[in-house]
């Protein structure tokens, strides 16, 4: 096998390029390995290393459950897929809403205590963005809730009215009046 790292005859150094696998190959591999085949041998007939099969023979499951959900065998990257942000844990509107204020309360708190306006907006900045992904969780929870409270109010809308309980005098049918 090829080092990694070849020297020029100039002196310098050029480190060997990484290629991605197509999940054909990947799934070739599985197969090859299924049938009993080494994994140097899978390597010298794929032009794979060793170490490259045998890491993607232990993520065999993995490469598996996607090519059964993906139609696309020529995509080089195996994923988890998430079914929805916010299935994995419960995340209220409420909960969240404190939890940005105590942020925004802490930043008040900073930005109170120092001089340096300018540092203070990079640090600001940098924050809201590394929370950019929990404030799009949020979003999306608001949303969600605001939905649901609206089919609330509507289906409380659609009802309709009980009918009032009947009155002799009104009704001719139940009046005891004689004509």
């Amino acid at each position: 096998m090829p080092p990694k790292v070849k020297v020029e005859p100039s002196g310098g150094h050029t480190s060997k390029k990484r290629k991605a696998i197509t999940m054909d190959v990947k799934l070739d591999v599985v197969k090859r390995s299924k049938r009993g085949e080494t994994p140097t041998n899978i390597g010298r007939a794929l032009h794979l290393s060793r170490s490259t099969v045998v890491t993607i023979i232990k993520a065999q499951d993995r490469i598996l459950e996607h090519v059964k959900a993906s139609p696309h065998m020529k995509s080089t990257i195996t994923s988890r897929q998430k079914s929805g942000l916010l299935e994995a844990k419960k995340f209220t509107c409420k909960s969240l809403a404190a939890g940005f204020l105590l942020i925004e309360e802490g930043l008040a708190k900073f930005k109170a205590e120092d001089a340096d306006a300018a540092r203070y907006a990079r640090v600001y900045k940098g924050v809201m963005d590394n929370l950019r992904c929990y404030n799009e969780i949020w979003e999306e929870v608001k949303s969600v809730s605001f939905q649901s409270n609206l089919k609330q109010l509507l289906k409380m809308l659609e009802r309709p009215a009980p009918d009032p309980p009947l009155d002799p005098v009104q009704d001719p049918e139940i009046s005891t009046s004689t004509a």
